[in-house]
């Protein structure tokens, strides 16, 4: 089931969720360093900075994340996507629910050999810029 992060309800087991699944994909930058989620020191800044929060819960356990956060850069405001989930399936799920409840443009920075890849592109992300390593990939409202 998809919710809204709560802290009492879901930190503990978010922290362990993030220890046991790391993800490439799944970081903050603070100061032009890339800062993996993988505890929960690394964690509470993305919570911090992120405006919304969706998880993934199969009872007690939570087998995925979605965070956005409005970044801007001169006149650009950007809504930004981290997503890190255990399979398609979950991230899809994570998605649908952002997308029902935000209409807006978003988008996210991914591995070009991302397992989530197939699914942003069905979710309507189209490649906007190439960062190397990485696509910036873009959703506008609607579509």
């Amino acid at each position: 089931m998809v919710e809204h992060f709560n802290k009492r309800k879901h930190l503990v087991n978010l922290v362990e969720f993030v220890r046991i699944y790391q993800d490439e994909n799944f970081y903050i930058t603070r100061n032009n360093t890339r800062i993996f989620i993988k505890d929960c020191a690394s964690l509470k800044p993305l919570l911090k900075s992120s405006c919304e929060v969706l998880v993934y819960t199969d009872g007690p356990e939570i087998t995925g994340i979605l965070s956005v956060w409005k970044a801007k850069g001169g006149n650009v405001k950007r809504n930004y996507i981290k997503i890190n989930a255990i399979n398609e399936n979950i991230g899809d799920k994570l998605l649908s629910v952002l997308f029902w409840n935000r209409d807006e443009d978003f988008y996210i920075k991914i591995s070009k050999y991302s397992k989530l890849l197939n699914l942003l592109r069905y979710k309507n992300f189209r490649f906007f810029h190439d960062r190397g390593r990485e696509w910036l990939l873009r959703r506008i409202k609607w579509q």
